[in-house]
């Protein structure tokens, strides 16, 4: 029996690029299956790609010097672990101002770890003695973020930010061309 003879693989199905379920295999798509293969091969059975590595090894370094110069801390602050650098972050946001978990996170060098932010704000121990501006930093949207784990401390946020004189909306947002640190962005 002829390939296209057997069930699935004549060229009136209208599947795949030939019109058929499958292809048959040709010497091209042999040779290209055989690269593919040699390809994937553990690296040190490849010795024409040892030039190659080579290029990524110092990619890789220029690109970790670079995201140190690039990522805005000192010496002092990449050192410390990164809770403490949130913290350190937050405590720098003046008063009548805010700021999102995103933007503290990217000032503590934590890009994209906008949900650490808030897990570290949570985390404060004595809320009202310490020098971490927690009620401070509100989410994307404006608003508080609201959660029953934070025992009531939502209400106390508010109230502390409106102390401040930071002005809530009907919908309970801020105004953030107003009230908005702008430092990280």
């Amino acid at each position: 029996a002829k390939y296209s003879d057997m069930p699935g693989r004549g060229k009136k199905q209208g599947r795949g690029k030939a019109g058929g379920k499958f292809q048959k295999p040709t010497k091209k798509r042999r040779i290209e299956h055989s690269r593919r293969q040699e390809s994937s091969a553990a690296p040190e059975d490849r010795p024409e790609d040892s030039k190659r590595e080579a290029k990524i090894d110092d990619i890789s370094q220029t690109t970790a010097h670079v995201a140190e110069e690039d990522d805005g801390l000192g010496p002092e602050l990449r050192a410390m672990n990164p809770y403490d650098r949130i913290y350190f972050a937050a405590s720098h946001i003046p008063h009548g101002k805010v700021a999102t978990y995103g933007q503290i996170a990217k000032l503590a060098g934590l890009p994209g770890r906008a949900r650490m932010v808030g897990r570290a704000m949570f985390m404060i121990p004595d809320a009202d003695d310490t020098e971490v501006a927690w009620h401070r930093v509100i989410n994307s949207k404006g608003t508080i973020s609201r959660t029953p784990a934070r025992c009531g401390n939502d209400d106390r946020q508010k109230e502390l930010l409106e102390a401040e004189g930071i002005e809530f909306s009907k919908n309970g947002r801020i105004d953030f061309s107003k009230y908005r640190w702008m430092a990280g962005l």
